[in-house]
């Protein structure tokens, strides 16, 4: 959605497949915790982490940005980030 007209080159390319990566990790192992009931906590701060820095790039690159993408890309990644605080405080709680 962000990426725009220079996701094509191929430095592009290694970037959002490291973000892929980074966040299908940090997916599977959500759910891997989940199945065999260990903690989920050390995922949930990576992926708080990982959604952090992904709104805060957005933020730092703000005036770049196509209008179109930035306030949509910003409302993901600090959501996201902030359903991870969420369920952190929530598991915290018991």
């Amino acid at each position: 959605m962000l990426a725009g007209n220079g996701a094509t080159t191929p430095d592009a390319q290694a970037f959002l497949h490291g973000i892929g990566a980074r966040d299908l990790r940090i997916g599977l192992g959500m759910l891997g915790a989940l199945r065999t009931r260990r903690s989920t906590h050390g995922r949930l701060i990576a992926g708080v982490l990982a959604d952090t820095g992904d709104a805060a790039g957005i933020a730092r690159a703000w005036r770049d940005l196509d209008p179109n993408k930035r306030t949509p890309g910003l409302a993901f990644a600090g959501t996201a980030a902030a359903a991870g605080l969420t369920l952190l405080a929530a598991t915290a709680k018991t």
